[in-house]
């Protein structure tokens, strides 16, 4: 089209755009009713805005109509690269609309444009391009158009059955389109859109052979030429093979042209150039499987053939499953048998176990439950999936209700993994469980494609279906909401009718905030029940109303206090509001119920299968006043550890044995007469592995041994070098510095303390005597708490103060500190410890 033709297009398109009476005029619409709706009667009203909604309807056609013109204008102009991309990606989404539905209709008028005389200077690949862009514009293909594998047989297209009901009458129509001849000109060349087109709407479409004019006659004429026009190795494309799987065609029925092609692509095979091998290498290989090799009918010499290109190619994991197809009876039928019980596959062995188990037809003798054992450990295999359903497939497992719920349940659960590490096993893997169609594993409810777009994008899955139901019931990936209302507590008559309805309770969840940052006491407390959530404002609240009300309670027998290392960070805290002599009775901590590495999120995690959302943790809590979000997760802090108590069902006995009572004298942590260090597990170790914290200039990380078991301690500067033995304190909670977890921490004194710049103070580790074993308690066997050091009063803090250094040994209250008997040395005259 000349520039001047060009103009005029898009002029008329802003002219019929901008005014919509006269393209009413020109399409011989209606026009507009009068507006002085005030003088109608309401019939005349009704059928005024009939006829508006029609005149709307036809003015949007026309824009339809007039973008699809000016697109295909685009087939034919002489525009510059840049140009032309600006344009056509600027008319293909005016063209294509918002819906899918929109899109075919586009590419059907794109398709009945072939006949006109226009289309005789169309550009053939710009025209497939177009075709394909304008059916992607509003379905998953266009996002994973980046993605696309073996020429677009592997693109996942989700939707859901009730959008597929939909879309399958149009979408067949533009399918019959597609696979149509070129009605246009003999002396042009044939236009016809990419093939890649044919996929699309299959699976958005949800067709079948019955929504196609002509049927399963009509998609099998196009496969088979399809089939006769690949002659050359560059040819083979996935459609075909898409084609197949969607429709679920055999082989065997375009069985000449199938071993017509194979025959001529191995005969080409050895003659193409090492460096033009690609995803047509194994698109061969993957047809080739889809019948044994004695259908085919195939000689030696062009097996022999594909496996010596399979070895220069170094393509280790496709010459197995081509040497599994060419040699099933490699692996004998005690073998096969010994694999599928074990469980355990090494190598790339899927593929001949599955071809062996074929040949030698061993289903009859396996025990399902065997089988299904194995089937599922090749779910958990992230490159194993499709081989695990093809095993399920084979030993019609799915004939069993209880075996399909369970193998259904797994395969969710290993999709939702590959959807978050391996879009490529993710493609591999539904175009596996959609090629058992065949089998109730493949059929509606189970949309697998649906399924795994909602885990990909946290839309709403196909919660009709049992297997996804008890998925999300297990909270795979979800996180742990409040089911339960909270109540702020601020004014002292509120607190006292709080009161009452919490004696009322046997069993209260507790938990506290502060200000990170701070020293000061504690801003809020939570009290829950199975009911509700209390949250104490401590900080707006009088202290001379809640001091005794909160005694009242905490010191009552009647009901019993969970907590989570509640003893070590928050009683130090709160006890100091309580009054002269306050007590805590009947505190069950579940930190030594279940103990864990990763704290409350780990044990959340472990107990209830949720994530806990630690967001506002380290939130100001001295601010006022809270936000929602703020009380929200004051009060599920508090709620959870009830939850956990219920799922983790301990027997009574036990809780009664890990009942504690605080008082005035445990928090002085004055609990043995004998201890040296009372509350401070101090062991001694010898270093394994020392390397650099990535991320830290001045972080060490290094593996500590302590004989039967081992610590990894995140130490500040570079003190400590191979096998050196050191003082371990093996009862700090864990917690994540630059992203490694440090178990523990070492005994290290800083130099003298008349030094000022503490960060250039030398530092030294304290030296246990030779006699000492790895693993030997200073303070003796006993069972101590996890310290939280972020507590202002912890043990560890008060054990410092009475620690120093002095003639090269490590004293405590100015006298050495015993180990084995014989006193612990440091590397240094005076200083302080840390």
């Amino acid at each position: 089209m000349a520039s001047s033709e060009w103009e005029i297009t898009l002029r008329h398109y802003r002219l019929l755009s901008s005014q919509p009476a006269f393209a009413r005029q020109v399409l011989r619409c209606p026009h507009f009713p009068p507006t002085e709706e005030t003088t109608e009667r309401p019939r005349q009203r009704l059928r005024s805005q009939h006829s508006q909604r029609s005149s709307d309807a036809a003015t949007h056609r026309w824009r339809e109509l007039s973008s699809t013109l000016v697109l295909a204008s685009l087939l034919s102009s002489c525009l510059s690269p840049q140009g032309e991309q600006e344009l056509c990606v600027h008319w293909t989404l005016r063209a294509a609309g918002q819906t899918f539905k929109e899109g075919v209709s586009c590419l059907r008028r794109l398709m009945a444009l072939r006949a006109s005389a226009m289309s005789e200077r169309w550009d053939l690949g710009r025209f497939k391009r177009i075709t394909y862009d304008v059916l992607c514009q509003n379905t998953s293909a266009r996002a994973d158009r980046r993605r696309e594998l073996h020429g677009g047989a592997c693109l996942l297209h989700a939707g859901t059955p009730a959008q597929a009901s939909r879309r399958a009458p149009v979408a067949g129509l533009a399918f019959a389109d597609c696979i149509g001849p070129d009605p246009g000109h003999f002396q042009r060349r044939p236009l016809y859109p990419n093939q890649k087109c044919l996929v699309v709407l299959a699976r958005c479409g949800g067709l079948s052979c019955g929504d196609i004019p002509g049927g399963e006659v009509a998609v099998l004429a196009h496969l088979r030429r399809l089939f006769q026009r690949t002659r050359r190795y560059h040819d083979i494309q996935g459609v075909e093979l898409a084609l197949l799987d969607h429709f679920q065609l055999d082989l065997s029925q375009i069985e000449c042209e199938a071993k017509e092609l194979a025959r001529v692509l191995l005969g080409e095979i050895g003659k193409v150039d090492q460096a033009e091998f690609g995803a047509q290498l194994q698109l061969l290989v993957a047809l080739l499987r889809r019948k044994n090799c004695r259908w085919w009918q195939l000689t030696p010499e062009q097996l022999k053939t594909m496996e010596e290109v399979l070895k220069r190619q170094k393509r280790a994991e496709l010459f197995a499953e081509f040497d599994a197809w060419a040699h099933p009876e490699k692996f004998s039928e005690e073998e096969v048998l010994s694999h599928i019980h074990r469980c355990t596959v090494k190598g790339t062995s899927f593929a001949q176990i599955l071809s062996s188990l074929e040949h030698w037809q061993l289903a009859a003798r396996l025990d399902p439950s065997s089988a299904l054992r194995c089937a599922v450990a090749w779910l958990r295999t992230r490159h194993a999936f499709a081989q695990a359903v093809v095993l399920f497939k084979h030993l019609e497992l799915w004939r069993s209700e209880v075996h399909l719920d369970a193998f259904e349940l797994e395969a969710l659960l290993a999709l939702q993994r590959l959807v978050r590490t391996d879009r490529r096993q993710l493609a591999a893997a539904l175009a596996a469980l959609h090629a058992a169609a065949g089998t109730p594993l493949g059929q509606p409810p189970r949309a697998w494609a649906w399924a795994a777009k909602a885990m990909s994008s946290g839309s709403k899955g196909p919660i009709h279906w049992p297997a996804w139901a008890r998925t999300m019931e297990k909270g795979a990936g979800k996180v742990l909401g409040l089911g339960v209302p909270w109540r702020l507590i601020r004014s002292a008559r509120e607190m006292e009718e709080s009161l009452e309805v919490l004696s009322a309770s046997s069993i209260l969840g507790m938990d506290a905030e502060w200000a990170p940052d701070s020293s000061s006491g504690l801003a809020i407390l939570q009290l829950a029940t199975w009911e509700e959530v209390h949250i104490w404002d401590l900080q707006e609240g009088p202290p001379e109303a809640f001091g005794p009300l909160l005694q009242k309670l905490l010191g009552s027998n009647r009901a019993r206090k969970l907590g989570f290392g509640f003893a070590i960070s928050d009683w130090p805290r709160l006890s100091s509001l309580l009054g002269s002599d306050p007590s805590l009775l009947r505190l069950v901590d579940l930190e030594r119920l279940e103990p864990t590495s990763s704290g409350l999120k780990g044990l959340v995690a472990k107990a209830l299968g949720h994530k806990l959302d630690k967001t506002e943790q380290s939130s100001d809590w001295t601010a006022r006043p809270l936000s929602e979000k703020q009380l929200q997760y004051a009060a599920l802090d508090a709620h959870c550890l009830l939850q956990i108590m219920k799922a983790l069902a301990p027997k009574e006995e036990d809780l009664k044995s890990l009942e504690v009572d605080l008082d005035q004298k445990r928090l002085q942590c004055v609990e043995e007469t004998d201890a040296q260090l009372p509350g401070v597990e101090l062991r001694v170790g010898q270093v394994e592995e020392v390397c650099g914290v990535p991320g830290s200039r001045s972080l060490s990380s290094c593996r500590v041994s302590l004989g039967h078991r081992s610590k990894q301690v995140v130490q500040g500067g570079h003190v400590l070098c191979l096998h050196q033995r050191v003082l371990v304190i093996c009862n700090l909670r864990p917690r994540q510095l630059h992203g490694v977890t440090s178990e523990a921490g070492l005994l290290v004194a800083a130099a003298s303390p008349g030094r000022a710049a503490r960060r250039t103070a030398r530092r030294a580790a304290a030296r246990p005597p030779e006699a000492a074993q790895l693993g030997e308690a200073v303070d003796g066997e006993r069972k101590y708490p996890l310290l939280d050091i972020s507590s202002p009063e912890n043990p560890w803090t008060r054990a410092a103060r009475r620690l120093s250094t002095g003639h090269g040994l490590v004293l405590l209250d100015g006298r050495p500190l015993l180990c084995a008997g014989q006193p612990c040395q440091i590397d240094q005259e005076g200083g302080r410890f840390e």
